[in-house]
C-alpha cells in the first residue's frame, strides 16, 4: 500500500500572508504510523491551534446563541439595570444585631412579606406566567386532556427524583465555587497583612516603604481587574494616592498588573537580604497571591459544564410546564396559583445556583482593600510609636547612688 500524503496548514494569524504563518506536514507510512515534519515547538504550536479550532467548531455546533427570544422592554430593562447591575452590591457583612435578626423566628414572616420585592421572584415572573398560561389552557381544554390521557401524574412521579438530584448538584457546585472565591479573596487579605508585618524586617527604609506600597498596590490592581471583568470602572485615584509617579506609570504600562506587582515585590525581596526563614515566608505569601489570582480568574472564565446547565434548564422548564396539565385535571382553576408557587420554588432553586455560579462579581472587594489599607496605616503608626519609645533616652540621675536600672 502506497504511503498516503496528508498536508495540514495551520496559521497563527488570520491572514495566510502573515509572517507568522506556520505550516506543518504529516504523513502516514506503510504501517499507518503518523510522522510529523518540523521542530518540536512547531508541532506543539500547530497542535494547540488545531485543538482551539476544533473547540471553537464544537462550541458553534452546541451553542444556543442563535436562538433569540425577545423579552418585553420593561423586563429586558430590569434585567440590565437591576438584576445584573446590582450583582456587585449583593454581598453583606453581618454584625451582632444582624445575626440576632437572622436567627429570629420572625424571619418567616419577613421573608414572606419581602417576596414581591425579591430579585429571584421577579426574575422568574416570565417563565412562571408561561406555566400559569399552560395551566389555564389545561383547565379550558380539560376534555381534550382527558382524551389524550395527559392527566396522569405518573411520568412526573417517576422523574421527580432525577429533577431533585439535578437541582441539588447544581446548587452544590455553584455554592462550592462561591466558597472558593471567598477563600481566595480572604487569602489575599490575610497574606497582605502578614507581608506588611514581615516587611518591617527589612532594614533599608527605601526598600521597606516600596515593599509596603506594592503590597497595597497588589490588592488595588487585583480589585481593579476583577471589577473590570464585572463591567465596572473603579476609580484610579486610589493608586495615585499610594504610589509614586514613576511606579504608577510603569504599572499602567503592564498588561497583567497583578503579576507585575508580584514581580516587583520578588525583586525587592532579593535585594532586602533577609534571613532564610523570613525570606522563605515572604515567598510563600507571594505564592499565595499568585494562586488566589489564578483561582479567581479560573472561576470567572470556566463555568460549570454547559451541557449540565442546559440539561437542567430544559428538564426543569419542561417538567414545570407539563405538570400543569395533571394539576389542571385534579385542581381545575386552583391549578393556576398552584403552578405559580411550584414554579417559583423549583425555578428559584436553579436561579440561585446560576447567580452563584459566577462568584467574582459578588465578592466584597472594597472591604478587602479597606482592611488592607487600614492594617498598613495602623502598622506604620505602630512602628513609628515603637521607634519613638525605643529611641527615648532616660536622663542621667541626679543622685549618683541611685541605680540606673530603675530607668530601663
Amino acid at each position: 500500500m502506497t504511503s498516503q500524503k496528508l498536508c495540514f496548514a495551520f496559521s497563527l494569524a488570520h491572514s495566510t500572508n502573515s509572517p507568522w504563518a506556520l505550516r506543518i506536514h504529516k504523513s502516514k507510512n506503510k504501517k499507518g504510523c503518523t510522522r510529523h515534519h518540523g521542530t518540536n515547538g512547531q508541532r506543539e504550536r500547530a497542535l494547540r491551534i488545531h485543538c482551539h479550532a476544533k473547540r471553537r467548531e464544537s462550541l458553534r455546533r452546541d451553542n444556543d446563541d442563535g436562538i433569540k427570544l425577545p423579552l418585553p422592554a420593561s423586563l429586558a430593562r430590569w434585567e440590565n439595570d437591576v438584576k445584573e447591575g446590582s450583582r456587585p452590591f449583593l454581598y453583606t457583612q453581618y454584625g451582632e444585631e444582624d445575626w440576632k435578626r437572622h436567627r429570629s423566628i420572625s424571619r418567616y414572616w419577613r421573608h414572606l412579606g419581602s417576596m414581591p420585592s425579591s430579585r429571584v421572584v421577579r426574575a422568574l415572573l416570565a417563565p412562571c406566567a408561561f406555566n400559569m398560561g399552560m395551566a389555564a389552557l389545561g383547565c379550558a381544554s380539560k376534555e381534550y386532556v382527558d382524551q389524550l390521557d395527559l392527566s396522569s401524574p405518573l411520568p412526573f412521579e417517576l422523574t421527580a427524583a432525577a429533577l431533585g438530584l439535578l437541582l441539588v448538584f447544581r446548587t452544590n457546585s455553584s455554592y462550592s465555587r462561591w466558597v472558593r472565591a471567598q477563600d481566595s479573596i480572604a487569602m489575599v487579605g490575610a497574606r497582605s497583612r502578614e507581608l506588611v508585618y514581615l516587611s518591617y524586617n527589612i532594614q533599608d527604609d527605601h526598600l521597606r516603604s516600596q515593599m509596603v506600597r506594592y503590597i497595597v498596590a497588589h490588592a488595588l490592581v487585583l480589585k481593579t481587574a476583577l471589577l473590570r471583568k464585572s463591567g465596572l470602572s473603579p476609580p484610579e485615584a486610589e493608586l495615585e494616592d499610594r504610589m509614586r509617579a514613576d511606579e504608577l506609570e510603569l504599572l499602567r504600562a503592564q498588561q497583567n498588573q497583578p503579576s507585575h506587582t508580584l514581580q516587583v515585590m520578588t525583586a525587592l525581596l532579593w535585594q532586602a537580604g533577609l534571613t532564610p526563614a523570613v525570606h522563605g515566608r515572604f515567598l510563600e505569601c507571594l505564592g499565595s497571591f499568585a494562586s488566589s489570582a489564578q483561582a479567581l480568574d479560573l472561576l470567572y472564565k470556566a463555568p460549570i459544564p454547559l451541557s449540565y446547565t442546559r440539561h437542567t434548564s430544559r428538564f426543569l422548564m419542561l417538567w414545570t410546564t407539563f405538570v400543569a396539565l395533571p394539576l389542571a385535571h385534579q385542581m381545575e382553576l386552583m391549578a393556576i396559583p398552584a403552578i405559580f408557587f411550584i414554579s417559583i420554588v423549583l425555578l428559584g432553586v436553579e436561579e440561585i445556583g446560576v447567580q452563584l455560579e459566577e462568584p467574582v462579581s459578588l465578592l466584597d472587594l472594597e472591604g478587602m482593600v479597606e482592611d488592607i489599607v487600614g492594617d498598613v496605616d495602623e502598622a506604620s503608626a505602630a512602628r513609628q510609636a515603637i521607634q519613638t519609645v525605643a529611641a527615648f533616652k532616660a536622663p542621667a540621675p541626679v543622685d549618683s547612688n541611685v541605680s540606673t536600672t530603675s530607668y530601663i
